[in-house]
């Protein structure tokens, strides 16, 4: 093993089966401790863990989350076009009803910022409620 310096304390290289000490003169198998860390830990991460837990995400979970990706793809599109109504009006080229037209979209904003909140909170509180939270 190694410390945060990268430098080795102990004799322990290689992680070795038990097999050979089971069933006597069979070879054990053996890897690199480094290796089988790695292979470890990334199967690990790829696991799929719902398998082990044997739980699903319940439909209403999964519905206020549908429910907050499409609220977040909306205000990201008022904030696009807000951005696009700010560069016409630096442009000079801008129509007269530029500013109304900006101030509605900042009102649409404001509501739309306030319904993820509300969805988001919605989320949290039906993932505390399965006790994930």
């Amino acid at each position: 093993m190694r410390d945060s310096d990268g430098k080795r304390h102990g004799r322990w290289h290689y992680l070795v089966s038990d097999y050979g000490r089971m069933q006597k003169g069979v070879k054990a198998a053996s890897w690199r401790y480094e290796w089988f860390e790695k292979w470890f830990l990334d199967y690990m991460i790829r696991f799929d863990w719902s398998t082990v837990a044997d739980e699903k995400a319940p439909a209403d979970e999964l519905a206020a989350r549908r429910k907050l990706a499409i609220q977040e793809a909306a205000l990201e599109e008022i904030e696009q076009a807000i951005a696009r109504l700010l560069e016409l009006g630096k442009s000079g080229k801008a129509p007269k009803s530029l500013l109304a037209e900006i101030a509605k979209l900042d009102e649409e904003k404001i509501a739309a910022e306030n319904l993820v909140a509300q969805l988001d909170r919605e989320v949290e509180s039906i993932t505390e409620q399965q006790g994930f939270g």
